[in-house]
């Protein structure tokens, strides 16, 4: 919090101190991007430590399902998608009804990308997160992905055969 607050002053005096021409205003923009890479880290940074954050999520909730995908492009890699569907919520499915809600929303920040959800209802009427991924986009292909990985922590085709699966009727989920 206290690092937000300085990233906020430091931001606001750069552009009353350089607003007044157009190199004083590329001068505060860079400003302004370096002090947000110094409090929150860069996006950059953050993406290369995808198999850490997965490796803590298998460490610390044994049992769970993470999956990464990557693409190799000219020696880079470059992170496509994600999906982490954990023990917890595994076991937790076969004390709800057999209804799964899935959904897909957009990401917004430098990068983009979709989050795409399955959440269950227990006998309490309560929410239960089952599974999310991170995709690059909201396609056939992607939803596929995630509905097979999906499909497979819940037991199979025969607990994905029992299920009714709820959605805003996206074109791609049909």
């Amino acid at each position: 919090m206290e690092n937000e607050y300085l990233v906020l002053v430091l931001s606001s005096y750069f552009f009353t101190f350089f607003l007044q021409n157009y190199e004083g205003r590329k001068k505060v923009f860079g400003s302004v991007l370096i002090a947000r890479d110094a409090v929150d880290g860069s996006f950059t940074e953050q993406y290369r430590r995808i198999y850490d954050y997965a490796h803590e999520l298998l460490r610390g909730n044994p049992g769970s399902t993470v999956k990464v995908k990557v693409e190799n492009i000219d020696g880079e890699v470059i992170f496509s998608r994600f999906y982490a569907c954990l023990k917890a919520c595994k076991d937790s499915f076969a004390a709800c009804r057999p209804i799964i809600g899935v959904d897909g929303c957009f990401l917004k920040g430098k990068y983009g990308g979709e989050l795409l959800t399955a959440v269950g209802r227990d006998d309490n009427d309560q929410i239960l997160p089952i599974a999310y991924a991170v995709v690059e986009v909201e396609n056939k292909d992607s939803w596929r992905w995630f509905m097979d990985l999906l499909i497979n922590d819940l037991g199979g085709d025969t607990v994905g055969a029992s299920c009714t699966f709820i959605s805003d009727q996206q074109k791609v989920i049909l």
